[in-house]
């Protein structure tokens, strides 16, 4: 698990929410090895820890490296085309709910497509 909390008061970072990581995810964190092979969804968690901690010299992978949105319009478009098999549904949700976390799905856009996706 990975929250990011206040030094000072311990209250949880508002643009970031408390999401599961896998272990190779964790290892990339801790080693600062940001050339590993993750998912899309992981990379773009990775993504977001870096732009919270600011560092401008660990933006630069990302810059040309950004799949998220990519993987995104395909795993909607497939849905909307008709697939509405359970782990494309699963997928789905997961991208639409770290979308909604990293700011890059507004609440109510991310709304609307969990009550398509529960149609």
């Amino acid at each position: 698990m990975l929250s990011i909390k206040y030094k000072k008061n311990g209250n949880a970072h508002p643009k970031f929410k408390t999401v599961y990581i896998s272990d190779d995810l964790k290892q990339a964190i801790l080693k600062n090895n940001h050339n590993m092979k993750l998912d899309a969804r992981e990379n773009q968690i990775l993504k977001t820890l870096i732009l919270l901690i600011g560092s401008e010299k660990e933006k630069e992978p990302f810059k040309k490296n950004d799949d998220f949105n990519q993987k995104f319009k395909i795993l909607l478009g497939e849905f909307r085309a008709g697939n509405d098999s359970k782990i494309l549904r699963q997928e789905l949700k997961k991208y639409i709910l770290t979308g909604l976390q990293t700011n890059k799905l507004s609440r109510s856009v991310a709304l609307d497509l969990m009550v398509e996706l529960n149609d």
